[in-house]
């Protein structure tokens, strides 16, 4: 990873969301859109972070940006909206920093 102290923030936010729900199961399935931006403009493309009640993740990308994602993830509340200072093309280590911290994610 990049030495990116927002991603690894970001990450570790995420991580911990995630092991708390492994602890304690929630009522609620929920997400975390995280949308890219750079200079204050948002990117093309952002990911969702799917958290089930149990604890489980899994995270999607998408091509354009969380306003305009058709997916059913979408319908699904969300615990807090992220943005991420950095080009859509860091998404990946981002998803490599969040499995980093709490292990892979859930295989559909």
């Amino acid at each position: 990873m990049k030495d990116n102290m927002q991603l690894a923030l970001l990450a570790q936010n995420i991580g911990d969301t995630i092991k708390g729900r492994q602890q304690r199961p929630a009522r609620a399935e929920t997400t975390f859109p995280i949308e890219f931006t750079h200079a204050y403009k948002s990117a093309q493309g952002c990911l969702i972070v799917l958290v089930t009640t149990d604890g489980h993740y899994q995270i999607k990308k998408f091509e354009h940006q969380y306003k305009d994602v058709t997916d059913p993830w979408r319908e699904i509340a969300h615990a807090a909206f992220m943005e991420c200072d950095e080009d859509f093309d860091a998404a990946d280590e981002l998803i490599s920093a969040i499995a980093t911290v709490v292990g892979a994610p859930a295989q559909d």
